[in-house]
C-alpha cells in the first residue's frame, strides 16, 4: 500500500521530468512547466465547476499545455532569443498569472470521479494485488517517448540538435520546427501531469507546481 501511494505521489513529477528531459536533450531548458501544470489543472477545474462534460475536462489540460509549449517554442525560434531560459522564465510568470486570473486565486474542488480515478484509482489484478492507474500512465508514457526518441526521424533530429544545432541545420534538419515540436511536447506532458495531480487531490489549486 505504501509503494502504491508513493507511485501516485510521484506520477505528476515523473511526467514533468519526461517532458523536461526531451527539452534538455536539445540543450535547452523549460522553466515554465510548474506553472503550465497549474494552468492546465485550473482550466479543467474551472470548466468542471461550470458544468462542462467529462470529455472536455480531459482534453483541455492537453490543449492548454500544448498551446503554451508551442508559444514557448515560437518565442525561442521566431524572436531569435539567445537562450530558452529567457522565454520560459517569462512564460513561468505569465502562466502563473493566468492561473490566478481564471481561478480567482482560490482552490476548486468537486472534480468528477473519472478524473479522480486517473490520479488516485487502482486497477485490480487479483484479490490482493492492485496497480495504481497513474503508474500505468507513467510506464506507457516513458515507453512511448523512449521509442519515439530512438526510432523516429524526429527523435534522431532532436539528439542532433542537442549535439550541434548549426551542424544539424546545415545537414538539412528544420531546427526551428523541431524545437517548436519539442517545447509543445513538453507543455503537453506538463498539462497531462496537471490532470493527474488534480485527480490525486480531487481538486485544482492555483499554487500547484
Amino acid at each position: 500500500g505504501n509503494i502504491s501511494n508513493i507511485f501516485r505521489q510521484i506520477a505528476f513529477n515523473a511526467l514533468l521530468a519526461l517532458g523536461e528531459f526531451v527539452v534538455i536533450v536539445t540543450a535547452g531548458i523549460d522553466l515554465s512547466v510548474g506553472s503550465v501544470l497549474a494552468l492546465a489543472m485550473m482550466s479543467s477545474a474551472v470548466l468542471a465547476r461550470e458544468g462542462y462534460p467529462l470529455p472536455v475536462l480531459l482534453v483541455v489540460p492537453f490543449v492548454v499545455g500544448t498551446a503554451v509549449g508551442i508559444v514557448n517554442g515560437l518565442g525561442l525560434t521566431k524572436l531569435k532569443l539567445p537562450h530558452p531560459f529567457i522565454m520560459t522564465l517569462g512564460m513561468l510568470n505569465i502562466a502563473r498569472g493566468l492561473t490566478n486570473l481564471i481561478s480567482g486565486g482560490v482552490p476548486i474542488s468537486g472534480l468528477p470521479e473519472e478524473v479522480r480515478w486517473m490520479g488516485a484509482g487502482n486497477i485490480t489484478l487479483t484479490e490482493n494485488f492492485e496497480i495504481p492507474v497513474s503508474l500505468i500512465v507513467i510506464v506507457v508514457a516513458y515507453v512511448l517517448v523512449g521509442l519515439f526518441l530512438h526510432y523516429s526521424r524526429t527523435g534522431r533530429h532532436i539528439y542532433a540538435i542537442g549535439g550541434n544545432p548549426q551542424a544539424a541545420r546545415v545537414s538539412g534538419i528544420n531546427v526551428d520546427r523541431t524545437l517548436v515540436f519539442v517545447y509543445g511536447l513538453c507543455g503537453m506532458l506538463a498539462g497531462f501531469s496537471g490532470l493527474l495531480l488534480a485527480g490525486r487531490t480531487g481538486s485544482g489549486f492555483p499554487n500547484a507546481g
